[in-house]
């Protein structure tokens, strides 16, 4: 079953081991994110909202009257003019494809929000409507494929009261692969806040927590891999789907998720986006990983010395390998993993996720570990890959959250206490092997 946008961060520890060469390509990165145009002189109008993938502007310099935002098809709207003059009275609306955010005016009178796009990859308008001093910019428009914003104007309600994943989430996405010859299993966790409206979620809130791979193999991220990864590859905006279906039973569906772990994020994505449903080898011929030999494009994220990011590895082979990897994965239900409704969730609940990964070697500790560099990862899309989601409660004062205890979800503001809120993550989720 093929499911339809770009998480988290799949097979990483078991297709670790993977070596997929690739050649250089330098491209420009296609990330649809909007810019901000700063308002100059007295207080200016705040940004309409933006249509399909282009950012809406800021707002405009010194002179004139007020004024209101809209929308295009495919560029966000300005916000209302001027030094002295009150903002726009309203955010563009949203074009056919994608929903334009709402404008923040800074300056004057706040503007509204704009409304939300026409087509099912439309976001929802809701800007805040902050008015102050100052001649500030507007905000930047977004790439309503990935980051559209919730609708901030009225609490998010559910379909089915008994299919509802409105809350704070802990998510442990097993994914299982062939490494020499045996099977290993690869965690990978994340901290989720998830809005339900309706029939449709959003990730509102997200960041990876590291990962361990077990089976003949245990494969390890250090602190500072995991420190360094929690700022990349951020899912916030993910689109899903959870309803009642005609069994009774939950239907769940997580469009699909690219990251690119150890490079310039933005150059080695498919050019149809995170969310795209390219098969990867079509974007190893479109977007090749760096390798050693033609290095441009890729990073060092753990400052460890060595491009890429760092495992380390123990079992029948043992040392550090330090890697390129570019991976999607997505979320639904199938016959084998069901999800009973309830409106009060249980501790846990399962389901299916696929996935596919791809890993350029840079370099072994030992160097020239050819068993390290080379080994060979199968079956990524197995059947029983899957996701297990451990649910706190709707809001933070939910004394399950403190029992975790999550100390901290801003990994940009404060990285020790988000660190530490993902270590104990994986304390209270161990790392599995078989389902």
């Amino acid at each position: 079953m093929s499911a339809s946008k770009p998480l988290i961060w799949v097979a990483s520890m078991a297709a670790a081991i993977t070596a997929c060469e690739a050649q250089d390509h330098v491209l420009t990165p296609d990330l649809g994110d909007g810019s901000s145009t700063a308002g100059k002189g007295g207080k200016a109008g705040g940004a309409g909202g933006a249509g399909a993938a282009s950012g809406g502007s800021g707002g405009a310099s010194a002179g004139g009257t007020t004024g209101t935002g809209s929308g295009g098809s495919s560029s966000g709207g300005t916000g209302g003019a001027t030094s002295g003059g009150t903002g726009g009275a309203s955010g563009g609306v949203g074009g056919s494809d994608a929903g334009g955010t709402g404008g923040i005016s800074t300056g004057g009178a706040a503007g509204t929000g704009g409304a939300s796009g026409g087509s099912p990859t439309g976001g929802s308008g809701g800007g805040t409507t902050d008015a102050g001093p100052g001649g500030t910019a507007g905000t930047s428009g977004t790439d309503a494929s990935i980051d559209a914003p919730a609708d901030v104007g009225r609490p998010p309600t559910a379909q089915d009261p008994d299919c509802d994943l409105n809350g704070i989430w802990l998510a442990q996405q097993i994914t299982v692969a062939t490494i020499i010859g045996a099977a290993q299993y690869a965690n990978v966790w994340s901290y989720l806040e998830i809005q339900h409206n309706g029939a449709d979620f959003i990730f509102a809130k997200q960041f990876e927590c590291g990962g361990e791979g077990k089976g003949t193999l245990r494969i390890t991220l250090r602190e500072a891999t995991t420190r360094a990864n929690m700022g990349h590859n951020r899912q916030a905006g993910r689109r899903g789907t959870m309803k009642k279906g005609a069994s009774g039973t939950c239907e769940l569906t997580l469009e699909r998720f690219w990251e690119v772990r150890g490079a310039i994020e933005g150059n080695f994505l498919p050019a149809g986006g995170r969310n795209s449903t390219a098969d990867l080898s079509q974007v190893q011929m479109d977007r090749p990983l760096p390798k050693p030999a033609t290095p441009t494009g890729a990073e060092d994220w753990d400052a460890d010395g060595h491009q890429g990011i760092g495992w380390d590895v123990a079992g029948v082979v043992t040392g550090r390998r330090h890697s390129v990897q570019r991976d999607w994965s997505s979320w639904f239900t199938d016959s084998s993993y069901v999800i009973t409704p309830a409106t009060n969730w249980p501790p846990e609940i399962m389901t299916r996720t696929e996935a596919d990964i791809e890993d350029s070697v840079f370099d072994t500790e030992p160097p020239g570990n050819l068993l390290l560099a080379s080994a060979a990862a199968t079956d990524i899309r197995n059947v029983n890959n899957r996701v297990i989601l451990k649910f706190l409660g709707r809001t933070a004062a939910d004394p399950r959250v403190a029992a975790i205890p999550i100390t901290g979800t801003d990994p940009d503001g404060d990285s020790a206490a988000a660190l530490a809120t993902c270590l104990a993550i994986q304390a209270a989720m161990p790392a599995k092997q078989a389902r």
